[in-house]
């Protein structure tokens, strides 16, 4: 599904992507064979990209922000760092059908959802990003995300959170 949602405050255009919950062998401490590795990735690529055609518009030009919001299948304990980690084919994918080099993005934020054992999934926003306030909007963004989306604000986690400026 793709989602783009118009910001009431301060009109910023957030793309939302969702795509199937990475593969265990894209996961960073995974032991598996080069070939097993390489096709999950390939596929991963190829999956973010098909998602990313259904874009009505590219986002803006410039720093960008991302989110992943993880919906996992069940309540397995699971690094939210390795998480991100296993999502990097997507991001490719994404920023390669957009024509784009993943440089751009500024910030990375990561949140949990709420279960969903039928259709496990993760959510990728995107968002320019404002060199004085990308943090702090894009952690608003997923709270608001992580709110909407059930009572699971307790369990809401934080990490692996970059912001760089130029």
């Amino acid at each position: 599904r793709v989602n783009r949602r118009d910001s009431t405050r301060r009109r910023i255009m957030i793309y939302k992507l969702e795509l199937p919950f990475p593969n265990r062998s894209l996961h960073p401490n995974a032991r598996t064979h080069v070939h097993t590795v390489t096709r999950a990735k390939r596929s991963a690529r190829a999956a973010a990209g098909a998602v990313a055609a259904g874009l009505a518009s590219d986002p803006p030009a410039g720093s960008l922000a991302l989110l992943l919001g993880f919906a996992p299948p069940d309540k397995r304990h699971r690094d939210i760092d390795g998480l991100v980690a296993s999502c990097k084919a997507y991001v490719d994918g994404v920023f390669e059908w957009l024509g784009r080099d993943d440089r751009e993005v500024r910030y990375i934020g990561s949140y949990w959802l709420p279960l969903d054992r039928k259709s496990p999934h993760v959510v990728v926003s995107m968002h320019a990003a404002d060199a004085r306030l990308g943090a702090c909007l894009s952690l608003r963004v997923a709270c608001q995300a992580s709110v909407t989306t059930g009572p699971s604000l307790p369990t809401m986690m934080f990490a692996g959170c970059v912001m760089t400026t130029n």
